[in-house]
């Protein structure tokens, strides 16, 4: 699964963020355990998009010390950690993108 950790997004992407959530909050939901986490920069992950780049590289790259990134994602209420250290451990622009979340589910629940 491809997870682009920008928060420059419009209403498609908002929607594909929610979308994330959702999978991953589901997938914790019924026992799934999530062992590996990896990160490449913007560079090659065009690269593998433009066929320059075997998708095989990405294996290269494992996010050291944010293995629990997308457990972190799942946090939108910041209940096991503050936003400040959020913030910390993986930048202003994690804390946007659990923004958008947070407001998509509220969208949800007003439907």
């Amino acid at each position: 699964m491809v997870w682009i950790n920008w928060s420059c997004v419009g209403g498609t992407g908002n929607s594909q963020l929610l979308s994330l959530y959702n999978f991953l909050h589901d997938f914790r939901n019924n026992g799934g355990n999530i062992f590996k986490v990896y990160g490449v920069t913007k560079e090659i992950f065009y690269e593998i998009l433009d066929g320059k780049t075997y998708c095989e590289v990405i294996e290269k790259y494992p996010l050291k010390g944010q293995l629990n990134i997308l457990d972190d994602f799942l946090d939108v209420k910041h209940k096991y950690y503050r936003t400040e250290e959020y913030e910390k451990m993986y930048g202003a622009d994690f804390l946007e993108i659990q923004k958008i979340v947070e407001c998509e589910l509220g969208k949800m629940k007003m439907n």
